[in-house]
């Protein structure tokens, strides 16, 4: 469903008085605020976890010989809300172009990477990379200066998507975008004094969000042992 078409089935859902509306666009009163609501409850869904498989996406970046760190607007990254880092250290790799010799690079905290990588000749060391971290402002360094213009690939998410066109479409997979609906008509319900309707879009909610997180989080790792 689109931006118009998730507003007309909130004023569906919720028995809204008035004819539904033809548009989000330039709108006033009462139909203003159903798409308010439904632009918020979108937003508020994937504020809910940043790790958000339908907001992951993937770069590519050629090194700059002797250059150790990129920023974001190096790499041309203007959507970054967070990188995808995991415990697998199968996150970012690294390959020569012309030797076609794809590798993994390991991850370090960046406190840890700056106190062993970062210090005496260390700093000054050239090589092909093998460890990376990310710096406090999202740049992302390596624990040498590369001796050639390697390749470094890797995945991130973006940050929340807005909806500004009656033909947006959310980024949610199809089959769970009934959640901003029933989200919606929580709004709906809280604005109007309508109980039911609140009851019914929260029961509604939790069900479809439930579905979303098990296929779009990421599942729990027990790699290291389980949680105490």
């Amino acid at each position: 469903m689109n931006r118009l078409q998730l507003t007309q089935r909130l004023h569906q859902e919720a028995a809204a008085t008035g004819a539904a509306p033809s548009t989000t666009l330039a709108q006033t009163g009462s139909s203003l605020r159903l798409v308010n609501w439904v632009d918020l409850a979108y937003q508020d869904i994937q504020a809910l976890n940043t790790e958000w498989d339908f907001l992951r996406t993937e770069f590519s970046k050629s090194m700059v010989v002797g250059d150790r760190t990129y920023s974001l607007t190096d790499l041309a990254l203007t959507d970054l809300n967070a990188w995808r880092i995991t415990e697998t250290d199968e996150d970012i790799t690294i390959y020569d172009d012309a030797a076609a010799d794809e590798t993994f690079l390991l991850y370090k905290p960046w406190d840890v990477f700056k106190s062993v990588f970062m210090i005496g000749t260390n700093r000054t060391a050239s090589g092909r990379p093998t460890f990376y971290s990310i710096k406090p402002d999202k740049s992302i360094t390596f624990n040498v200066l590369p001796d050639d213009a390697y390749t470094f690939t890797g995945e991130y998410f973006k940050v929340a998507q807005t909806m500004a066109a009656d033909a947006s479409e959310p980024l949610i997979p199809t089959q769970y975008q009934m959640a901003i609906v029933w989200r919606a008509m929580m709004f709906y319900g809280a604005y109007t004094g309508a109980d039911e309707a609140y009851a019914h879009g929260e029961k509604e909610y939790r069900r479809v969000l439930s579905q979303l997180e098990l296929d779009q989080l990421p599942r729990q790792s027990f790699l290291n042992g389980p949680l105490i």
